[in-house]
């Protein structure tokens, strides 16, 4: 598969599983398709943010979470999303910060575990 982007920003060639080559632009692409990424920003949301707490991603497109905290009683801290802990980062310093980074589906629900932790800054790319 060659992918080429021209001078007016569109991507030509596009070939995939025997399908026809094709033109991707801008205004082709409906917002269902539109990777993560495209007209968001990262936006700090610390101040409207705690620790157990379920917040819903509404925003009509996956969002993408970046959260620095000190790990909690188990050195660590997870993230659940829909009810799925596919995130757990463990430090082997007590108090230690510890990153994560993940996805949020749309209308998918999310929350920083261990109640123990210290939220130092939570961004999110929406």
């Amino acid at each position: 598969m060659a992918l080429t982007l021209n001078g007016d920003g569109n991507i030509v060639g596009l070939s995939v599983g025997g399908l026809p080559s094709g033109v991707v632009t801008s205004t082709n692409l409906n917002s269902s398709v539109v990777p993560i990424g495209v007209n968001q920003t990262w936006t700090n949301v610390t101040a409207s943010r705690a620790l157990s707490t379920t917040y819903t991603n509404t925003t009509g497109k996956p969002i993408q979470l970046y959260i620095v905290c000190t790990g909690g009683n188990s050195n660590g801290a997870a993230v659940t999303i829909g009810g799925v802990t596919p995130a757990f980062v463990y430090t082997n310093v007590a108090g230690g910060r510890v990153a994560l980074f993940v996805i949020i589906p749309n209308d998918v629900s999310y929350s920083l575990g261990d109640a123990s932790s210290t939220i130092h800054s939570w961004w999110e790319l929406r």
